[in-house]
């Protein structure tokens, strides 16, 4: 995917998360393709966020703030099929 398409694919979900909430935005997404790897990125640390997202249909949750390296293993668990959530969480 070219990096112009990934800018605006994120420019549309920031724009809609606006107008949504996360995680009805999730359910949206999960209903559309059961298959797609969803992980949520968030600027709150509360584990009520992080088990929301996931009840909702992601595949994980980690914190804006947090560390690339920890956004990096978190990509990498979600494409394998693991549910990831932050260690910061709580």
């Amino acid at each position: 995917m070219a990096r112009d398409q990934v800018k605006s694919q994120r420019s549309f979900l920031q724009k809609a998360i606006g107008l949504w909430d996360g995680c009805e935005l999730v359910k949206a997404l999960r209903a559309v393709d059961r298959k797609i790897k969803l992980l949520v990125v968030s600027m709150h640390d509360a584990a009520l966020y992080a088990d929301r997202a996931v009840q909702a249909g992601g595949n994980g949750y980690i914190r804006k703030q947090g560390d690339p390296e920890e956004l990096i293993q978190a990509i990498r668990d979600v494409l394998d099929g693991h549910i990831y959530v932050s260690e910061d969480v709580g």
